[in-house]
């Protein structure tokens, strides 16, 4: 307890320093992440608003939270009006309904307008990425005149294109500063701008977003309603801070925990409670194989070496499922349109090669420690359950997707774990059965 109480002291100590020596926004905010929420909060309202404004964005959802129901309400709509339009959105979308409408309420007029206006977008979608802070200018603007205006703005976010628009606002260019810096004083947008956009509507998936910023290397993607009038743009560090959320949360459920954004922050009882649902699910499943192992026991005790090889098919066909459902859910992500009957073929050939190689391998060893029955046993039943494995693993996640409409990273994980080991117990003992 001692022990403890010093290395928080002495994190507290550290921050202190840290603060006034003016640290990194991202590496004060992981320092901050490191916390108890109490002693998060005792850190972060001895920073001044400028700084806070700055560590927000890098700060967890938890964290965000924590900060915006502790503050007295004038300094937290101080705070809250000083972040960026999309950061105001996330803040949001992190806190309770109840706070969220009070700090609503109580907004300047025109940047409850803004926030609202991104608020209506899933944060799943382009529309929840953007945000409003952008240049643009007409047509017709002459470079020395876009610069002049440009270095008179008291916001500086964001300016890393001009976008151009015609009189109904409707994005027909864009100019990159280099160009912008490059051209004649008197020369029009409309003479240097690039006129092939590469643009989203607001209801485009974060990772279609993704995927168009990674392969266009772009620095940031505008946003345009459906009539072409540009509404906002995502920048790249968004769009890829989005994914790498998303990554990371996908993980977590693939391995049968519920998302966790804090784990250090989170209470013991939450971190239980996230792991136990794959669990209980699991504990039916190792019943049900129970049972299934107890049917076929009179063959288990004539032939007892095959209970020494039920580990190792379990596990391999596992092993199995589980990188194809990895491949998958991967492959689904990358192209949403993929080509079933295609991808099905090339994942059950592939797979074939592979079990039949390591059915082979177990054969041979079967074969010379127990014999040519063993053996045959083994080789066929590990061949038939990998296959098998490898089929259903590649299939579900399709069905999840395209049929019941659910995100298969959510769902595939303890299931498809379930329905691998079942399957391979129920093919080792049947084939067991017939060639004994």
């Amino acid at each position: 307890m001692y022990n403890s109480k010093m290395r928080k002291l002495n994190l507290l100590s550290l921050l202190s320093n840290r603060i006034r020596s003016n640290v990194r926004p991202h590496e004060l905010a992981r320092m901050i992440e490191r916390l108890d929420p109490k002693d998060r909060i005792s850190v972060l309202k001895k920073i001044s608003d400028e700084n806070l404004v700055k560590i927000i964005p890098e700060l967890s959802s938890v964290t965000k939270a924590i900060i915006f129901t502790s503050l007295p309400l004038p300094k937290l709509l101080k705070i809250f009006q000083m972040l960026p339009p999309d950061e105001r959105v996330d803040v949001l979308q992190a806190l309770p309904a109840k706070e969220r409408i009070k700090i609503i309420k109580n907004l300047e007029d025109e940047v409850k307008r803004e926030t609202l206006s991104l608020l209506k977008y899933s944060p799943i979608t382009a529309g929840g990425l953007m945000t409003t802070h952008f240049v643009s200018f007409p047509m017709t603007a002459q470079v020395k005149d876009v610069i002049k205006s440009i270095r008179k703005r008291k916001i500086k976010h964001y300016i890393y294109h001009v976008y151009v628009v015609d009189e109904y606002g409707k994005l027909v260019g864009v100019v990159s500063l280099r160009e912008l810096i490059f051209a004649k004083p008197t020369q029009k947008l409309k003479d240097i701008m690039e006129r092939d956009i590469v643009k989203v509507l607001p209801t485009t998936p974060e990772i279609e977003v993704v995927r168009l910023i990674k392969d266009n290397n772009l620095i940031a993607l505008p946003v345009v309603d459906k009539k072409g009038k540009l509404l906002g743009i995502i920048t790249a560090d968004d769009a890829m801070e989005a994914m790498e959320f998303e990554s990371s949360k996908e993980i977590q459920v693939l391995a049968g925990i519920s998302p966790l954004e804090d784990v250090i922050g989170s209470k013991i009882f939450s971190l239980a409670k996230a792991r136990i649902p794959a669990l209980v699910l699991g504990l039916f499943g190792t019943i049900i194989m129970s049972y299934i192992v107890g049917f076929f026991e009179p063959t288990l005790q004539k032939y007892l070496p095959l209970a020494f090889f039920m580990p190792l098919l379990v596990y391999l066909s596992d092993a199995m499922g589980t990188q194809s459902e990895s491949i998958t859910i991967r492959s689904l992500a990358l192209d949403p349109q993929l080509p079933l009957a295609k991808y099905l073929t090339k994942q059950i050939k592939s797979g074939i090669i592979v079990s039949g190689l390591i059915a082979f391998l177990c054969f041979l060893f079967a074969f010379f420690v127990w014999g040519e029955k063993i053996g045959k046993i083994v080789g066929i039943s590990l061949f038939l359950s990998m296959n098998f494995s490898n089929l259903m693993s590649s299939l579900l996640p399709v069905i999840y997707k395209k049929v019941l409409k659910v995100d298969p990273a959510g769902i595939s994980g303890p299931i498809d774990t379930i329905i691998s080991d079942i399957s391979t117990l129920v093919v080792y003992f049947v084939i067991a059965t017939l060639l004994i």
